[in-house]
């Protein structure tokens, strides 16, 4: 997806304005949460460098709620000194970039192009939709396919027969 091509329409996204004046100090934290992350999982200790463990960050929704409500309960820092809100915001920004990715992907798909790969590739088939990881559905990191792959268009259980009679994907 990316940002637009468009002059008009990349000056519509004040992406600088909007890091710096709304939010600075809730992405700052959001930062350090994340090179919190980096230290504690990929043992990176290089300033200035940060890399998504992907395959080590996959239930993004149950740990956003749990931060939230260890917030709402009255603990606004976790025992690492982190905000637990900051890590809800990089857990829900985790989430919406799997979403983003499926969703440019699968659009590309459907309009016959070859879809770009995403930041990181870890999906075993290209041609394949994507769903994001979550609990029930989509792809595990570094597994391809969980079981069931459904249609984002008819809800089918693609490896139970294929697509409804009125999806657009049925071919």
């Amino acid at each position: 997806m990316g940002l637009p091509t468009d002059c008009n329409e990349r000056k519509a996204l004040p992406v600088y304005t909007f890091l710096t004046k709304y939010f600075p100090l809730a992405f700052l934290e959001v930062v350090r949460v994340a090179v919190a992350g980096d230290k504690q999982h990929l043992n990176n200790s290089e300033p200035g460098e940060i890399r998504w463990a992907r395959e080590k960050s996959t239930d993004q929704l149950n740990t956003a709620l749990r931060h939230i409500m260890d917030y709402g309960m009255g603990e606004a820092i976790d025992t690492d000194g982190r905000a637990h809100l900051a890590k809800a915001i990089w857990r829900l920004s985790a989430q919406l970039q799997l979403d983003e990715e499926a969703r440019a992907h699968n659009a590309a798909l459907l309009e016959g192009r070859k879809p770009a790969p995403p930041a990181y590739e870890f999906r075993s088939d290209p041609n394949d939709f994507w769903m994001p990881n979550s609990t029930k559905l989509g792809f595990s990191v570094g597994t391809g396919p969980v079981k069931p792959r459904i249609c984002s268009d008819c809800g089918a259980d693609l490896d139970e027969g294929g697509h409804a009679a009125t999806c657009l994907l049925n071919s």
